[in-house]
């Protein structure tokens, strides 16, 4: 209400929840969620116009983001957990997928079990590279886990056979391969290892996340 202006981050390179579109502008599932929260938190407030400020964050910095104040919301593909629950809050489900993982078509791996003696790629720091690697331990999967910069990074090993496969949220990966344009053939693998239900994230404010999950709520009916 002081500011005029309510500060939402979101994701360049996560299609096809969050990216940048055609036109430069964030786009994607969870910006257009966002949009609708604006909606909503502008007509709570009831003191004229709030303005939209759109700052990008990647997957490392995310959480620093919103815990800083940088960012009031972010509108991305950020799974909710009690872990980090302990730093910021989430809104209410806005979405479910799974870990899976991206391989070449012509390399015939179709399962989990398959990638032993394997290298897969995932994004460090991420609920991904957790559930991955508890995934083959717990399956007894030999496999070489390595650390990408990110999904463009993953795209251009996977394609050099650098890595054998790349492990994200299959949605994402999905949207991946759709903007990649590319006459390379892909499959993915047919096993999910792991659930990831998404939320907005948000600092740790009452009234703030019920004007929010308010927004969500009245968009969903």
């Amino acid at each position: 209400r002081d500011a005029k202006t309510i500060t939402l981050g979101y994701r360049a390179d996560s299609p096809p929840f969050s990216f940048n579109g055609p036109d430069g502008q964030p786009a994607g599932y969870s910006i257009d969620l966002c949009k609708r929260v604006h909606a909503g938190v502008e007509r709570s407030l009831n003191a004229g116009p709030i303005a939209v400020k759109w700052v990008a964050v990647t997957a490392g910095d995310r959480f620093d983001q919103v815990t800083s104040g940088a960012v009031d919301l972010e509108c991305g593909v950020t799974t909710i957990t009690l872990g980090r629950q302990e730093r910021v809050d989430f809104s209410n489900m806005i979405f479910i997928d799974g870990g899976a993982v991206l391989t070449l078509a012509d390399s015939k791996l179709t399962r989990l079990s398959d990638l032993a003696g394997k290298t897969v790629g995932v994004k460090a720091g991420t609920t991904t590279e957790t559930a991955l690697k508890a995934a083959f331990k717990d399956r007894l999967i030999d496999a070489r886990v390595v650390n990408v910069r990110d999904d463009a990074d993953a795209l251009a090993a996977l394609n050099e056979r650098r890595i054998d496969g790349y492990a994200a949220d299959r949605i994402v990966l999905a949207g991946q391969v759709i903007r990649a344009r590319s006459d390379i053939k892909y499959t993915l693998i047919q096993d999910d290892f792991s659930i990831e239900p998404y939320g907005l994230m948000m600092r740790r404010d009452p009234a703030f996340r019920l004007a929010v999950n308010r927004a969500i709520s009245q968009t969903y009916r």
